[in-house]
């Protein structure tokens, strides 16, 4: 039998899926005196860089609320169910505050969490006036709809210095991005500050109300000499021509060709996630002689592209790891060997993004902080900003046993498969080399489908299947494909009638394969398990993105009462940004 799981992981980011980019009129947003005092309080309450939950009941943090999504375009007459679940959560609040325990990633957690966070903010390509930043949020388990909404300030009156962004999703877990720029009308001092103020709605789909944040960031204008510089994570001389750093997981020591780091247990333990990260970054004042939470901010998040965040593993006191000279140019170096993010959060997964912010009170700026990032997401201020390469986790997707038809015309069990071996492809007649074999630990839903030849096949509910008719659909979509059409699948006997659809649940060991593709039509990379053609791991994470920008995909995972609030999105948003 085989498994099949959509691959990707978070610690706080990701690339959006897909989204609505509407921001403010051209002209500066007019702000009320209301305004800027709901800023202020709300700006008190909260602390720098920890989401704050917002409390419906109080009339500032609801002026709030709707003051940010009407920024996006959501108004009570064209998302009439997103008004109704604001009004019944008002009254929830009112009844019971909402809790502030799950303010942040908590370190014991034993599952990817939701994260809302802001991952840069500072000024963009050295100019003195010109500031931005990004926010993101991040959800393990699909949403019927979420919103973020992100403006930048001058943190001394909280007058606007840029207009409000807002991007929207529907129908999904992935993470969500927005990036907000703004000008100082006058060139502002070393020691002010700007800030960065992103508001967060998120509406689970597993039942429960919605989840309403905002998160602040501060930061002193005062510019680095440069961007920080990256040593580590790096590529290996023979990858440099790829997208991205593998790190290989459950890995023999023997098959470690197309991996850049790992692994560091043996492979029949379920291992840490391990990467080093290093550098250092020079400022133009003098920094701390030590760091500490007295003068400086650490954040260090990892996330996968389908959602979720796992909290950075047990390293103590973060600032061990930190080192500082004032001798020449002032520098602040870092030494994470190995930062390890633990076990339970990274069961199989691909693209893996980064964000890793230092922030210090120099000479110059005190008491505000300069800032510096790494990122593997394009930088949205690129003055103390460098972007690295996204991360790959290898792991893998087929449960061990699965019969996969070689070249030669035998089968082999998906555990045996090595590196350079071939695999018949393309309806057996192309033989296609095994670029990639990963292992990992799956606990998912599974698809048991079954078809007019007797062969039976399992797989999570994101894996592509190739229908005859050339359309690559996913597991979770075939139920309700088969009571609309018949549906043909490709096997090793021909074309067969698809017969049944069942699920069960699964925990265990998992497998799969990448393959050596020629053409990037996302349909070769393709190979036969248990007689039934399917993709490989290139295949699954193309298809499984592809199908959730799909409108009939997405109004068959959203509550019927939130059609017409998302009909009404999608007439006002252009495709492009969608």
């Amino acid at each position: 039998m085989i498994i099949i799981r959509k691959i990707s992981i978070v610690l706080l980011l990701s690339a959006p899926i897909f989204f609505s980019n509407l921001v403010a009129d051209a002209k500066a947003v007019e702000q009320s005196a209301q305004e800027k005092a709901d800023i202020a309080k709300i700006v008190g309450e909260a602390k720098d860089g920890i989401p704050y939950t917002l409390n419906l009941s109080k009339a500032h943090h609801m002026r709030h609320v709707v003051r940010a999504l009407g920024y996006g375009g959501h108004t009570e007459a064209n998302s009439p169910m997103l008004f109704k679940t604001l009004r019944a959560l008002k009254s929830v609040h009112a009844k019971k505050a909402p809790s502030q325990k799950i303010t942040a990633l908590q370190t014991g957690a034993s599952g990817p969490q939701p994260a809302n966070a802001i991952i840069d903010v500072g000024v963009i390509s050295g100019s003195a006036t010109n500031f931005s930043s990004s926010a993101i949020t991040s959800n393990p388990q699909p949403t019927i709809k979420s919103t973020v909404t992100l403006q930048l300030f001058n943190a001394a009156n909280n007058s606007s210095i840029g207009n409000p962004s807002s991007n929207t999703q529907f129908g999904n877990g992935v993470d969500l991005n927005v990036n907000a720029t703004g000008t100082w009308p006058t060139t502002p001092k070393n020691s002010d500050q700007v800030l960065s103020l992103a508001t967060f709605f998120n509406q689970p789909s597993g039942g429960g109300g919605p989840v309403l944040q905002t998160v602040r960031m501060t930061k002193a204008v005062d510019t680095l000499l440069s961007p920080p510089v990256v040593t580590e994570p790096a590529q290996k001389a023979a990858h440099v021509s790829l997208p991205n750093i593998n790190v290989c997981l459950s890995r023999t020591m023997t098959n470690l060709a197309d991996c850049d780091y790992g692994p560091y247990e043996a492979p029949t333990a379920t291992p840490d996630v391990q990467f080093p990260m290093k550098g250092s970054v020079q400022y133009s004042s003098a920094v701390p002689a030590t760091l500490s939470a007295q003068n400086a901010q650490i954040q260090f998040l990892i996330w996968k592209d389908d959602g979720g965040a796992c909290p950075l593993g047990a390293l103590g006191n973060l600032f061990q790891h930190f080192t500082t000279s004032n001798s020449g140019t002032p520098t602040v170096s870092w030494d994470f060997n190995n930062a390890q993010f633990g076990k339970p959060c990274f069961q199989t997964v691909e693209r893996i993004d980064v964000s890793f912010m230092v922030a210090v009170q120099t000479a110059n700026s005190s008491p505000g902080y300069v800032s510096a990032f790494v990122t593997s997401q394009t930088p949205a201020t690129p003055a103390n900003t460098t972007q690295i390469k996204y991360l790959t986790f290898m792991w893998g997707c087929l449960l061990p046993g699965a019969q996969i038809l070689m070249d030669d015309g035998t089968y082999k069990n998906v555990e045996d498969i090595k590196v350079g071996e071939f695999v018949k492809a393309n309806g057996a007649r192309t033989k296609t080399r095994v670029t990639a074999t990963y292992k990992g630990n799956e606990d998912a839903l599974v698809y048991l489908i079954t078809d007019s030849f007797g062969h039976k096949l399992e797989m999570t509910s994101e894996h592509p299947i190739l229908l005859m008719d050339g359309s690559v659909v996913l597991a979770r979509q075939l139920q309700r494909l088969m009571t609309e059409k018949t549906l043909e699948i490709s096997t090793t006997k021909g074309p067969a009638t698809l017969k049944s659809v069942t699920s069960r649940t699964y925990k265990g060991s998992v497998y799969n394969l990448k393959l050596q593709h020629a053409k990037n039509t996302y349909k070769d990379t393709n190979f036969y398990a248990n007689a039934i053609m399917v993709g490989d791991n290139r295949m699954q994470k193309h298809w499984g993105l592809w199908h959730r920008k799909d409108h009939r995909d997405i109004l068959a995972r959203i509550p019927v009462e939130w059609h017409q609030d998302y009909k009404n999105w999608r007439s006002r948003t252009p495709a492009s940004n969608r």
